[in-house]
């Protein structure tokens, strides 16, 4: 049997049964939905929760989209919409910032209640305990 290499898994088509709805927290300017459209698969762009203006701006005009900065603090489960779950497949993904983990950062870490950026990873949590 012939061994495959990681280039012959990206030269195929990736597949999720059902049509994908992606939602982006801590978006940026979506490198997610990116490697989806670079995997050629089929998704509509759900939901962005971004807090910087130029980076949505830029979500925006890559993709063409027309999503309004959040403020992942303030977003709620309920507010990600994720309904008819028989007829869409939900992908969330999250890249929280962490320039607190680095050296430059001053390594502050990302723990909970810490006021670091890093530590909005725990909103994550709390989105998907809701």
């Amino acid at each position: 049997m012939e061994q495959m290499n990681i280039f012959d898994y990206i030269r195929k088509p990736y597949k999720i049964p059902g049509h994908i709805r992606l939602i982006e927290l801590f978006g940026g300017i979506g490198a997610q939905a990116k490697a989806l459209e670079n995997l050629h698969a089929d998704f509509e762009h759900w939901r962005l929760v971004e807090f910087d203006a130029a980076a949505v701006r830029s979500y925006n005009a890559i993709h063409g989209t027309q999503f309004e900065t959040s403020d992942i603090t303030k977003i709620h489960a309920d507010d990600l919409q994720i309904v008819n779950t028989d007829r869409h497949t939900y992908i969330m993904c999250y890249s929280f910032p962490c320039q607190s983990l680095s050296v430059a950062g001053k390594m502050h870490g990302m723990k909970r209640e810490s006021g670091t950026r890093s530590s909005l990873v725990w909103e994550v949590e709390r989105i998907l305990k809701e």
